[in-house]
Order: structure tokens, then C-alpha cells, then sequence
């Protein structure tokens, strides 16, 4: 898929304004190419992110991560954010598949993740959302889930605020 992300990036850049701190931001409209199979598409998908896309930025080997998924790109979030160290916040937006990518990783900081789920009361995605909190609650973990008005369109989580104050919370925890 050839998108550009222009929207986000512009709530990305007035939110880092107003928040006065200095990040990099990375946005994927679709998964890396290439024959990958499921099994190991979120590895590969880690190692796109390690080994292409962190050395291109101003700081390749960050402290701090915060990461957000939309939809299917929650899967591929909730995963990395449970399998590297360096990742302080998950944000997902409608999210799908959260409770099998987190089966799936190392889950090497699930105690001091920070985790806030945004969900639409039209989307579709109550249950993943129970299946996840109750998965992360059985290991000790408590997640904020937001349900709004609105459908599973990016859109609706645009102009319901949902994206707003998700990536606030992503750069809230940065800190």
C-alpha cells in the first residue's frame, strides 16, 4: 500500500510541540515485503524495525520507545512492544489480534509496560479488547480501555480524539 501518513504525522508534530520533548517518529502504512511466513512475520517484522528503520534515525539505539497499532498493526505493536526492552508505552486503535501477539513475544516488560487500548462502541473489536485485558490481568497487568463513539475507520479514531490522546499517552511515557 503507497499512503502517506500526513494526518498523523501532523497530530504526531503538534502533540511533540506542546510536549516540549525531542523523538523520532516512525510510521508504516503496511508490513515490510517480502515471503514471510505467519510464524515468522513478527520476527521479521522485529528485525526490520532493528536492523532498517532505527539506524536511519537520529537515535538508532533508543532508551525509550512508545508504539501504537491501528487495527492489524495492533498485533504487530502489541508484539513488539512486549518483546524489546527499550519500550515504556502500547497504544493500539481498534485493535486486532493483541492477545495472540503478546502469547507470541518474550513479554521481557510486561509488569512496567504502560498499555491504553482505544476502541469504538461500532468497531467490533469489544471482545478482542476483553480477551486481551483479561489475559494481561491474569499476569498481574491492569490496561486502560477508551471505548468511543465511532466505527473501525482511522478516521473515526481521528476525529473522536481517540488518536489525540493516544499519542499523548505515548509521549507522556517517554519520559
Amino acid at each position: 500500500m503507497n499512503s502517506s501518513p500526513d494526518k498523523l504525522a501532523e497530530i504526531f508534530k503538534c502533540a511533540i510541540g506542546n510536549a516540549n520533548i525531542n523523538c523520532d517518529f516512525i510510521a508504516l502504512s503496511s508490513p515490510p515485503s517480502g515471503k514471510h511466513t505467519h510464524d515468522n512475520f513478527l520476527n521479521a517484522f522485529m528485525m526490520f524495525l532493528l536492523q532498517e528503520l532505527l539506524p536511519k534515525t537520529r537515535s538508532p539505539r533508543p532508551r525509550n520507545i512508545s508504539i501504537a497499532g491501528n487495527s492489524y498493526g495492533a498485533y504487530v505493536a502489541t508484539f513488539l512492544a512486549m518483546s524489546l526492552a527499550p519500550v515504556k508505552a502500547l497504544v493500539t486503535f481498534a485493535g486486532a489480534g493483541m492477545t495472540e501477539a503478546a502469547i507470541a513475544s518474550n513479554r521481557i516488560n510486561i509488569n512496567s509496560l504502560k498499555i491504553k487500548v482505544f476502541s469504538n462502541i461500532d468497531d467490533g473489536t469489544e471482545e478482542e479488547d476483553r480477551r486481551f485485558s483479561e489475559y494481561l490481568k491474569r499476569n498481574s497487568v491492569n490496561i486502560d480501555v477508551v471505548r468511543r463513539n465511532g466505527g473501525h475507520s482511522f478516521c473515526d479514531y481521528i476525529s473522536n480524539g481517540s488518536v489525540d490522546d493516544g499519542i499523548n499517552y505515548l509521549l507522556e511515557n517517554l519520559r
